[in-house]
């Protein structure tokens, strides 16, 4: 399954936080956009 994962947080601190956890799962396309590939076992909740 692809997922494309887009975000808009004010916050510095919890912006890079979950850039650093979604770039474990999938690639940064840009600045808060990125894309995962994931199968159905491991659907993120």
């Amino acid at each position: 399954m692809f997922l494309t994962i887009s975000y808009d947080i004010t916050d510095d601190l919890r912006r890079q936080r979950l850039a650093k956890v979604l770039s474990n799962f999938g690639y940064r396309v840009q600045k808060s956009v990125f894309e995962l590939e994931n199968d159905a076992g491991n659907f993120i909740h």
